[in-house]
């Protein structure tokens, strides 16, 4: 959800690597540019080795970088297949990747459906009924940190299954 950006900014400095069509969602699109998002538009073919090269420079100047390796949202019910093009840049920096997972609760509704926009759920009418929830608790669970080594393949199966674990 796009809540996960305000509580991943929340918890620690960093900067997200995200859709492209983000940068034109109103009010959420312009605090993602504000953030240093890195944009991939994953229609074009070879912009993903521009997103790593800029993934690449922010780990050499020492800023986290945060990645959602499954590329959609979902109603938060399962762990989806990680994509791992995005882990090169940490493979090749010698870097390591700290798994986590994200929880929300909700005191009045349903966070699959109230906190969660996936599918087809029309954003104007998620987002403002989202705005009208009394409370909202989101927790992060970090888990142990990867050597980002190896292939970025089997790296992302380790991280997946580690999520998973976390989720569990």
């Amino acid at each position: 959800t796009y809540l996960d950006i305000l509580a991943f900014s929340a918890a620690l400095p960093c900067v997200f690597v995200s859709k492209a069509e983000v940068a034109g969602w109103p009010i959420i699109g312009r605090f993602a540019e504000q953030a240093g998002t890195i944009f991939v538009r994953r229609e074009k073919q070879g912009d993903g080795s521009r997103a790593n090269a800029s993934i690449a420079e922010c780990l050499r100047n020492g800023v986290r970088v945060v990645l959602f390796p499954e590329g959609t949202t979902t109603n938060g019910e399962q762990v989806l297949r990680f994509h791992s093009t995005m882990f090169q840049p940490a493979i090749d920096a010698g870097e390591t990747i700290t798994p986590c997972a994200i929880r929300y609760e909700l005191a009045d509704g349903v966070v699959e459906n109230e906190i969660c926009w996936w599918g087809n759920m029309p954003l104007g009418p998620h987002l403002l009924n989202f705005l009208g929830k009394r409370e909202i608790s989101a927790s992060i669970t970090f888990g142990d940190p990867v050597p980002a080594v190896g292939d970025r393949k089997t790296l992302g199966l380790e991280l997946r299954s580690r999520v998973v674990a976390l989720y569990e």
